[in-house]
């Protein structure tokens, strides 16, 4: 019976944040082929961001342990709590062994639960604030409010600029030994060039963003 609630208080908890977080992006985008993308970049950004930038320090700085991926964990929910199952069971019986049956688990992390339901809370005041102030014309933009379309359009280039910087910088400089730091920086260049383009077609709805 423990073992049950302990699941469903875990489970209502984290999905009260991602209905939270998934009604903030619903809030601020207008198109609706946007919502998935913008949600599932909500849930993974943070740590694929730490996990690209520990690897391209990694490739410079001697010693640096490529495997911190983990450090902003606790900003992916999913991730943090799926990759960190940490539990306490104990087993009657011979281990885990067949025709073992559990008799106790014990959950370590509360704390991180109650501040995702005091973010929950706060994600959802502000998705109603941003629904109710944001205008009905821009149902069709990517970015339906519109201070905040700067704000994306940086981000989505610094984003493009570290993954698909280093992607191409490991995948197609690397050789026989780690890409060199001008070939490193150029290839993030290349990769915030090529973000920041993109932005601005989705933006602007149109090819001709330069013109």
């Amino acid at each position: 019976g423990m073992a049950v609630m302990t699941w469903l208080s875990i489970a209502s908890l984290l999905y009260l944040f991602l209905y939270a977080l998934a009604a903030l992006c619903a809030a601020l985008v207008g198109q609706i082929l946007a919502l998935p993308v913008l949600y599932v970049l909500a849930n993974f950004t943070a740590v694929v961001i730490n996990y690209v930038t520990v690897n391209i320090l990694a490739t410079f700085v001697y010693g640096l342990d490529a495997r911190g991926y983990t450090v902003l964990a606790p900003l992916s929910p999913t991730f943090y709590l799926f990759s960190r199952q940490n539990v306490y069971i104990e087993y009657f019986g011979d281990g885990l062994s067949e025709g073992s049956q559990i008799i106790g688990i014990s959950f370590l992390h509360w704390g991180y639960l109650l501040a995702l339901t005091i973010a929950a809370v706060v994600l959802l005041a502000a998705a109603f604030l941003l629904f109710r102030r944001r205008r009905m014309e821009a149902a069709g933009d990517v970015i339906a409010v519109r201070p905040l379309r700067p704000v994306f359009k940086y981000c989505f280039a610094a984003g493009c600029a570290l993954v698909l910087g280093s992607l191409a910088a490991f995948l197609f400089f690397e050789g026989s030994g780690n890409p060199s730091l001008a070939v490193m920086l150029l290839c993030l260049l290349a990769g915030g060039f090529i973000g920041y383009f993109t932005a601005e077609i989705l933006l602007k709805k149109t090819f001709r963003v330069f013109g």
